[in-house]
């Protein structure tokens, strides 16, 4: 899930005991730099067991910093992994990602306390990685993720070990954490 849907696959990993991998989007629920967050929560990350889980966030998110990412990950109980998006904004999860982009830029953020320094932050969605590139890493991870995790393929675990490679090999800079 990406956003408050991110939000929700964190709550529901902590209480579904069928959730077996988890792979939260730019979640909702870390540090944010808006006056208000309605979707922090102190039960969030309180896991009675281990869900492996694979963050993909963006390190030019304007409405959920890295840092609340970092928050999130560093509170996340069991095997988990970061893989961080350069150049990439919080629309970048989105499907037409880049219309999204710009309308956001281009309006008032109706209902988003805070909407306005969401806006200053944006940066054009052409100074951004193209939403192609992304699309292909996200969907990529995902698959990987499950199966190394569900489907115990080796072959995934050997790509989600070296992601950052993987990516660069297909002209997409990322980090890890």
């Amino acid at each position: 899930g990406h956003s408050f849907g991110g939000w929700t696959t964190l709550m529901t990993a902590g209480l579904d005991r069928r959730i077996r991998a988890a792979v939260p989007l730019a979640p909702a629920g870390g540090e944010t730099d808006l006056p208000s967050n309605p979707f922090e929560s102190a039960s969030l990350l309180a896991w009675d067991r281990d869900v492996p889980t694979l963050y993909v966030v963006a390190d030019r998110d304007s409405v959920l910093p890295l840092r609340g990412m970092h928050q999130l990950f560093t509170g996340t109980r069991g095997p988990r992994q970061m893989v961080i998006l350069e150049n990439a904004d919080h629309q970048h999860f989105c499907d037409n990602a880049e219309q999204i982009h710009e309308l956001m830029r281009a309006m008032p953020v109706p209902g988003l306390e805070g909407g306005a320094s969401v806006k200053a932050r944006m940066a054009p969605f052409s100074e951004l990685v193209p939403a192609e590139q992304t699309e292909q890493a996200i969907r990529g991870l995902v698959l990987a993720h499950f199966d190394a995790v569900l489907n115990d393929r080796e072959d995934a675990r050997a790509l989600l070990a070296d992601a950052i490679a993987a990516l660069a090999a297909r002209g997409l800079r990322a980090d890890a954490a």
